[in-house]
């Protein structure tokens, strides 16, 4: 999670972690949430999809719902960066 306008704003709040929730959606809402409440703008960046097992790329929702072109801009707006390092893992 990357807080773009500094650490004042990020202070306010607790970091959201998967202790609350593994759902991608559920991030996004806390972001939402965060942006409205201070003003500022938050880039989320999924860190080792590999251990995902195929859930950060599947073709549904974290549910099993068919994405929803709703879904999809949410994803696009909030979600829309993914770290690629060919290094990742390796020894």
């Amino acid at each position: 999670m990357i807080y773009r306008d500094g650490k004042d704003k990020a202070d306010r709040v607790l970091p959201f972690t998967t202790f609350q929730s593994e759902n991608p959606q559920d991030l996004w809402k806390w972001m939402a949430e965060w942006e409205k409440t201070t003003g500022g703008k938050l880039l989320a960046i999924p860190h080792n999809g590999n251990l995902s097992n195929g859930r950060m790329f599947a073709l549904t929702t974290f549910s099993g719902e068919p994405m929803s072109k709703d879904w999809a801009a949410e994803a696009a707006a909030l979600g829309a960066a993914v770290r690629g390092d060919p290094d990742e893992g390796a020894e």
